[in-house]
């Protein structure tokens, strides 16, 4: 039921989980780099070559001359992506990828060259665009609850810092 006597500006609209600021390219640089020492690649699992008949089977001895389409597959759990980023990459593929994988196919040039160079361009740009978000976790940090929590624990930590023993009385 919708009440006309509720100005607009007072019903409460759902939160964008997407509204928090993105990381520079500069940022996000720094954490390809430390993909880098830590030896992850960002690299499909396979390449696979689709006849003209694979997406309709109709086509199947048809004079298609795009034969040479490429489908890539990359595993997205090998990747260490955080929260906002891993929901940030599933909002991006939107239906490409599932239980994990990310499947991507192309067909748009002649030359299966040209359709390999485009996949993998295709996956460089997801994964620089998903790493755009912030490694914080900002919905936490907004969140006036589970901030005076980890408060909390700073303070209790900083007490056990200066005081060097645990705050709460043992048993001799």
């Amino acid at each position: 039921m919708k009440y006309t006597c509720i100005p607009k500006w007072s019903t409460p609209n759902a939160k964008d989980e997407f509204d928090y600021k993105l990381q520079t390219k500069e940022e996000v640089n720094a954490q390809l780099k430390e993909w880098d020492e830590k030896g992850i690649t960002v690299t499909p699992m396979f390449y696979r070559r689709l006849y003209p008949g694979y997406f309709d089977k109709s086509l199947f001895k048809s004079s298609d001359l795009r034969a040479e389409a490429v489908q890539a597959k990359l595993n997205l759990r090998e990747l260490p992506f955080t929260v906002l980023q891993r929901k940030r990459l599933k909002y991006l593929v939107q239906g490409r990828e599932k239980n994990g994988i990310l499947k991507i196919n192309c067909k748009r040039y002649d030359n299966y060259r040209h359709n390999l160079a485009k996949t993998e361009e295709i996956i460089k740009e997801v994964i620089l665009e998903a790493l755009r978000a912030p490694r914080t976790p900002v919905q936490e940090i907004n969140n006036p609850y589970t901030r005076a929590k980890n408060e909390a624990k700073r303070s209790r930590k900083k007490k056990m810092e200066l005081f060097g023993a645990p705050l709460t009385p043992q048993k001799p």
